[in-house]
């Protein structure tokens, strides 16, 4: 039995557009054994057929290898939410793709894993941090996938606002326009830059103005409901900057200290949408396999 754990992820980070991806200590969990028939627990009745991302990913990998599909037992443990921009799908494919490696002994290379990951999902912001952790950024050249991983200082803390409605990818991106002003791309790539020195260094001085985003932010926040409020409120409780996770529709405050949770909570209960805070940090180790003897 193989035991994998695989962080949620935050892809874009403000002005990172389809580039940037962190993992968070937030985790989907799941064990997988070889078994004569597909059997899946440990989430809704919807997801326990062959159409679960999970086999399907385990299944594609060992096609892809032309090699026979041995029929799993798959229990997952996993509270990341579906379409709320926390990288649920790549958590499932990257999971997928290790118990291909794991319980068939592929000895995939780390650029394979990759590679395999990314064809599944289509692009790598969320695949590559789910898989390595840390912050990254990546992008795929024809069939080159380049990633680069960048230091966050240890005095910032990540809280993820989690409402209860969900922001399917598909519509998010088709508010956005199909082209900018050069004014705009320049902008937005100046930010970055200084986003990854404020990042790295822990000077949070002008955060909020580097992850000020002009691509994406000002077409998806209009999808999601209570946005300014919840801003505001993670904006009084300490934090230096805030963007869209993702898609959307989990937005994420940055903080570079100490924050009061229960307090943060409470003032939520007042928003016609049900919304969690999350308090996390940056996970650095990546996805995580342990093998188990029953």
């Amino acid at each position: 039995m193989v035991h994998i754990q695989v962080p949620a992820t935050s892809a874009n980070v403000g002005v990172g557009f389809d580039t940037l991806g962190l993992a968070v200590t937030f985790y989907g969990e799941c064990e997988v054994e070889l078994s004569d028939k597909l059997e899946i627990t440990g989430c809704p009745v919807a997801f326990q057929t062959e159409d679960n991302l999970i086999y399907q990913s385990y299944k594609y990998v060992l096609e892809k290898l032309n090699k026979p599909v041995t029929p799993i037992k798959l229990k997952i443990d996993s509270d990341i939410p579906f379409a709320r921009g926390l990288g649920s799908s790549a958590v499932c494919i990257v999971s997928g793709v290790l118990a291909a490696n794991e319980l068939h002994e592929l000895h995939l290379s780390e650029s394979e894993l990759v590679t395999y990951c990314t064809q599944l999902e289509g692009h790598p912001d969320n695949v590559v941090p789910a898989l390595l952790g840390g912050l990254s950024a990546s992008y795929q050249m024809g069939d080159t996938i380049f990633y680069q991983h960048y230091p966050v200082d240890e005095s910032y803390q990540f809280v993820a606002f989690v409402p209860d409605f969900t922001l399917e990818t598909a519509v998010a991106r088709d508010v956005l326009p199909e082209s900018y002003s050069l004014k705009t791309v320049v902008n937005n790539q100046a930010k970055l830059l200084f986003l990854l020195e404020a990042l790295k260094t822990g000077d949070a001085t002008n955060l909020d103005k580097f992850l000020d985003d002009d691509i994406h932010q000002p077409y998806r926040k209009k999808l999601i409901d209570e946005y300014d409020i919840v801003e505001n409120i993670a904006k009084k409780s300490g934090a230096k900057g805030f963007y869209i996770s993702g898609s959307g529709s989990t937005l994420m405050g940055v903080y570079n200290q100490s924050v009061n949770m229960e307090a943060l909570n409470d003032s939520l209960k007042s928003l016609k949408h049900h919304w969690r805070a999350l308090d996390l940090s940056v996970d650095y180790k990546g996805a995580n396999v342990c093998h188990r003897t029953i």
